[in-house]
């Protein structure tokens, strides 16, 4: 699996991965106030908070901000 790097906003960590070894999109959002550790993955429960950092972090690759 590869994996980019890690963009933070705030109290978020977004990381975005390539495909995982089913070829499907892996997607991890932590909340580095309350888990420092990165133990507890929020992306399921938070959809729409991955799809704006995500957005964010396409915008940053493409030079767009």
């Amino acid at each position: 699996m590869e994996k980019s790097g890690p963009l933070r906003n705030g109290k978020h960590e977004v990381f975005d991965y390539a495909l995982d070894e089913n070829r499907q999109e892996v997607k991890e959002l932590y909340d580095l106030d309350s888990d420092i550790s990165e133990t507890t993955n929020l992306a399921e429960k938070y959809p729409e908070k991955v799809s704006q950092l995500k957005a964010l972090m396409k915008a940053i690759e493409k030079g767009s901000l």
